[in-house]
């Protein structure tokens, strides 16, 4: 720790524009995002030769195991090749799950950030207990952008808010939470899939950027105003994982990946 970092409470203005030499002692959940963002890119890297490799094998059984009660039979050999492929893609979910969750805790830690070094302390401690979308809207309006409200920003915010809250208590995220028999008991109309969870993953990340992005460019203390690279390797990894989409329906999917440049 530097020599000039606060070692007590009373040590802090309450003037946020007054800071000494700005430390933030961060949660860290930047540090997950961008190595779950790693992890992802390399078993999409790997993805292709997976279904590939997994397509052959189902091809070559079928023409081995001609009738019906000959694939019966022969059931537990089709689940091992099915199962490697289930296997690659489950890792990706818990990839993308990383990804969403921590986006949100990101964005949250951000959010806090700039109320410590924008809003006098009387106003920070006081809507700290606040969601992260109405303490987004808070701070911004004392600092002079009351326009936050119904923005792309304002509804990425509630976007991470909604999910990290189903996740957190226990909930199914791509159902209702308006009743425990509601979320856990009822059939979605489809079930999970890699083309879904992998949007949904983006759409999650694309989202604390932009709160990001949003707080840098209404902060009033320079601290908060400069390039920051973390975020900016981020944007790299976005844009390494936009070379994969999607045809088709979810659970029969092709994945399709474009040259890279």
């Amino acid at each position: 720790m530097a020599t000039n970092d606060p070692l007590g409470i009373d040590e802090l203005p309450d003037d946020p524009l007054a800071m000494p030499p700005p430390y933030w002692r961060s949660g860290g959940a930047i540090f997950h995002l961008k190595h779950a963002l790693g992890e992802l890119e390399r078993r999409m890297r790997r993805l292709p030769a997976v279904l590939e490799r997994a397509e052959r094998e189902l091809l070559d059984f079928d023409s081995r195991y001609a009738t019906r009660a000959e694939r019966e039979l022969a059931d537990d050999e089709r689940w091992e090749i099915i199962s490697r492929q289930w296997g690659a893609e489950h890792l990706i979910r818990l990839n993308c799950e990383t990804l969403s969750l921590m986006s949100a805790i990101e964005a949250e830690d951000r959010v806090n950030n700039f109320c410590v070094f924008n809003l006098h302390k009387h106003i920070a401690e006081s809507i700290e207990k606040l969601s992260m979308p109405e303490k987004l809207l808070v701070a911004c309006t004392a600092v002079g952008a009351p326009e936050v409200k119904g923005t792309a920003v304002y509804e990425a915010s509630r976007k991470l808010v909604t999910w990290r809250n189903a996740f957190a208590h226990g909930h199914c995220v791509d159902r209702p939470t308006r009743s425990l028999r509601h979320n856990h008991l009822v059939a979605p109309i489809e079930h999970w899939s890699v083309p879904t969870v992998f949007r949904d993953a983006m759409s999650q990340v694309k989202a604390c950027v932009t709160v990001v992005d949003y707080l840098r460019s209404k902060s009033r203390n320079a601290f908060l105003q400069g390039r920051d690279m973390d975020i900016e390797d981020i944007r790299r990894a976005l844009k390494r994982l936009a070379r994969y989409s999607f045809s088709g329906p979810n659970k029969r999917y092709k994945l399709l990946v474009a040259p890279k440049g």
